[in-house]
């Protein structure tokens, strides 16, 4: 994953996984448990996904867009007991969060701990994914192991990615589509570029410069990129 001038390694980003399973664990974290996951777009984010699998939880990837009401209502919907976040996004929100579950941040993390993942089935939970919420409230969608390996194993597939393509990252990992683009790096060694630009003309001009060979985006980006 590349993001902001820095990259990580596959192997980094596995020891960040396993470091943040252990402290979760250490936290009281049961197989099943829901974990909040409130991170900007990158290597944390996608750490702190693979460390709550690892640790036998159900990941709940929050939009970082969200404003504190929706915030709110997804980790209340989840049921999480956990969140994984960080001060630095937590003080930009405009209010605190009505959250009363432990919460975990990198300064709790060891990162000399390591241990191997927790048995799951295909069949047991790895994910609760929240629609945006167009029609009402988001609503949650329970995805198995199984579910997300075989979704990621096609999706790669069929665009026939491979290790040296570079994917650009610009939707949020909350959304299906943007975390969609972690698991084909995932499944196929390629890189991940996670772009920030908020403007069309610097995201060409990104997309060029970090030699992307994938973009996935939704029609309004496209016709502004037009």
């Amino acid at each position: 994953i590349t993001s902001d001038g820095d990259t990580i390694s596959f192997r980094a980003l596995s020891a960040r996984a396993e470091a943040l399973s252990v402290t979760l664990l250490r936290a009281g974290l049961r197989p099943g448990d829901r974990v909040g996951i409130l991170l900007p777009r990158g290597a944390e984010a996608a750490a702190a996904f693979f460390g709550v699998a690892g640790a036998g939880g159900v990941a709940v990837m929050v939009n970082e867009l969200y404003q504190p009401r929706q915030i709110d209502h997804v980790l209340a919907d989840a049921g999480a007991g956990f969140l994984l976040t960080d001060e630095d996004l937590i003080s930009t929100l405009t209010r605190d969060l009505d959250f009363s579950g432990i919460r975990v941040t990198r300064a709790d993390v060891r990162a000399d701990e390591l241990a191997a993942p927790t048995e799951r089935a295909p069949t047991d939970p790895a994910q609760l994914v929240y629609t945006s919420g167009s029609t009402g409230q988001p609503k949650g969608v329970l995805v198995s192991h199984g579910n997300l390996w075989a979704g990621a194993l096609t999706v790669a597939r069929y665009l026939d990615v491979r290790s040296d393509d570079r994917i650009a990252s610009v939707l949020p990992f909350g959304f299906v589509y943007g975390f969609n683009q972690l698991m084909c790096c995932l499944v196929s060694g390629a890189t991940l570029v996670v772009e920030r630009a908020s403007l069309a003309q610097d995201l060409a001009v990104s997309l060029a410069e970090n030699r992307i060979t994938t973009l996935a985006a939704v029609p309004p980006l496209w016709l502004q990129l037009l």
